[in-house]
This record gives C-alpha cells, structure tokens and sequence, in this order.
C-alpha cells in the first residue's frame, strides 16, 4: 500500500504539475507595405490611423502590423488540453521613443490572434501582399507601460495573455501546429506628428537579445469534446465559432466560457479546470443553445450536441426578425439571412426559418 501511495503521488505530479515555458519567438516579422527585411533593421514597427489597429488587411500606409510566432511544443504536449495559469508577452521598445504615455494609455498596444500560415523565412520584406494572415479580434491583452523611458534607454513593455480566450486558442494553436502566433497591433498614428509616434519594438535579430519573449505556466486540463451537428449547414465547418459554456447543474451562470472554432468534421475540444457533475452549453451564432449534462472525472469527457438553426439575428429564438432578416437580403449573398451556410439567402433560409419558427433556444 505505501508503495502504491507513492507511485500515485508520482502520477499526480508528472500529470497534474504545472508545466514552464520561457522562450524567445522563433519568427517576428514587419508587416507593412514599405517594410525592411530584419536582417538590416532589427526593428518591429506597429501604428494605425488613430482609428482602427488592425483594418484594413493587408495593411496600408496608414496601418503596420508586426507578427510573432514561438514554439509551444515539446514543452507541452501537443495531444492534450491545458488550463492557463499566467501568460505574459514580454516586448522591448527601442530608446528615445516618439509617443509619450498618455499617447501609449490613449493607443495601447494590442496582441491578437493570427492565422499560421507565415514564417520569417519565407516573407517577402519586400513587399506585403495578398495571401498574408490578418490579425483577428478579440485581442488578448494591452500593453504596460508602466516601464516607461523616455531617454536612450530601451524599456520592457509587457502584456498580459491570461484569460479564457487566450486559453483557448492556445490549446487550438497547440492542437494545430504546436506553434503560437500572435499580432501587435495599435490605433497610434504617426502621420499628425511628423510620422514619429508609433510602437518600434526590437526583434529577435537585435544584437541586445531582448527580442520578443512568451513567459507561460500551465497545467493540464481535464478534456471536454465531441461532435457538434448544425441544422442543415453547408458551409465550411472549419470556419464556425461556437461558444461553450460550463455551469453548475441546473444554473445558467458561466463557470467558465470557452470560444472554440470547429475541425472540417465538426468536432470540438476544450480543457476546462472544473470536476464532477456540470452542464454544458453550446451556442452558436446562428443557432439556438443547447445544454447538455456531464460528470467531468480523470479522462476525456465526450459530450455531443445537435444543434437548430434559423437564428438569423443570433437571440436564441426563431421568430419574425429572423424572417425580416431573410426577406431583407433575399436573392443576395451576404452573411446577414444567410444561415444554411450556403453563401447565397435564398429560399432554403426561408424554409430554415419556417420549419424551426418560434423555437426557442435552452436558457
């Protein structure tokens, strides 16, 4: 019995110890239309138009983006969930920087997510063009500027990752490709100033070596996932978002809320930090919630919802806004109406929205 005891409390700790991560990114990149290759200019540049950080894309002159990419893998595994304890994205500003604080508090620097397809070794410094990944709301955190020098020195401004945001696209980009890639962003503009204020952020070329760090601690989470069947859907699967929530039995209060994008065959995974019995719900944008109970435990937890369409304006009941919405965009191929997926708001929405009219989505 004592050596069974021991062997448990050994299992415990590999599985259940939180687990570390201190690297620099492995790609950084300035993405802008009139951008250096880093090689020659160790610096990242990030502005807006005083307006929008992260549109148009791909950015014009009045916008630069700057992207990081760092391995997450094989600190952590890459078949398993995790629940985040603290994330933190540590940048450094060169000296004698061109905005002061209260231009950096009034324009923060964001992190957002961003698609994988990119790497510093096949960007064209050259030019930014069609093709390129797009930053993507929501952002996961704004910069501290409490570091803040406005002398020769360079100084450290740090974001804040950690949230359930942050928490499930980290779990995603470690599922998809083991990698995590992130966009900084700002609405600072440098134009009305001389086109000297803006974010210039040192990249991991730069002879210092302060270039972009991810600082991260987590532990692996209990496994929630199954299979997601939506209401005569057409459209790609790999392209909708659905937001689960769990709950204590009975309660409609979130515990935890996780936005978690489908694969091509509608499945779903996310980690969740909660034990026993729960109830889950599962909302989509154009369809109606549904809650399902479970009793989380030691392993993977499968839970499968099926879930009714026709809420054109996503209020969880099909009624007569939902027919307004179709009637409005018939004929045309927008989003608004269209909730068959199809591309085109056509006579197959409406029948959608009749056959599922004055339903109502679970609380």
């Amino acid at each position: 019995m004592k050596v069974f005891g021991i062997c448990a409390s050994l299992l415990f700790a590999a599985c259940c110890f939180a687990q570390q991560l201190d690297t620099l990114a492995s790609d950084d990149v300035w993405c802008y239309v009139h951008s250096l290759n880093p090689t020659t200019d160790p610096y990242m540049r990030v502005w807006g138009d005083g307006i929008d950080a992260i549109h148009p894309c791909p950015p014009d002159f009045y916008h630069s983006f700057s992207y990081v990419k760092f391995a997450l893998t094989p600190t952590f595994d890459a078949s398993k969930n995790y629940a985040i304890t603290s994330a933190k994205l540590i940048l450094t500003h060169a000296s004698d920087p061109g905005f002061t604080v209260e231009q950096g508090l009034a324009n923060p620097l964001r992190a957002y997510s961003l698609g994988d397809a990119w790497s510093e070794g096949t960007w064209d410094f050259s030019q930014v063009g069609i093709g390129i990944p797009c930053p993507m709301d929501p952002y996961f955190g704004e910069g501290d500027l409490s570091g803040y020098v406005a002398t020769t020195d360079k100084f450290p401004i740090p974001i804040d990752l950690a949230g359930p945001a942050f928490s499930d696209y980290f779990n995603e980009s470690l599922h998809a490709t083991g990698k995590l890639d992130l966009a900084l962003c700002s609405t600072i503009a440098p134009g009305d100033q001389g086109g000297v204020i803006f974010y210039k952020l040192v990249t991991k070329d730069h002879v210092s070596g302060l270039g972009p760090r991810l600082q991260l601690v987590a532990t692996p989470a209990k496994t929630v996932a199954g299979t997601v069947e939506l209401d005569q859907y057409l459209g790609p699967l790999n392209q909708v978002a659905l937001t689960f929530e769990v709950r204590q039995p009975g309660s409609q209060v979130a515990i935890e809320t996780h936005t978690v994008m489908l694969d091509a065959q509608g499945n779903y995974q996310f980690g969740t930090a909660q034990s026993g019995p729960v109830d889950i719900a599962c909302k989509g944008p154009i369809w109606l919630r549904q809650v399902q109970g479970a009793t989380i435990d030691g392993g993977p937890v499968t839970v499968n919802f099926s879930l009714t369409g026709g809420d054109a304006d996503g209020n969880n009941a099909v009624e007569l806004k939902d027919f307004n919405t179709v009637l409005i965009n018939f004929s045309q191929s927008v989003p608004d109406g269209d909730v068959n997926g199809s591309g085109m708001v056509d006579l197959k929405d409406f029948n959608m929205v009749l056959i599922n009219f004055a339903q109502i989505g679970a609380p």
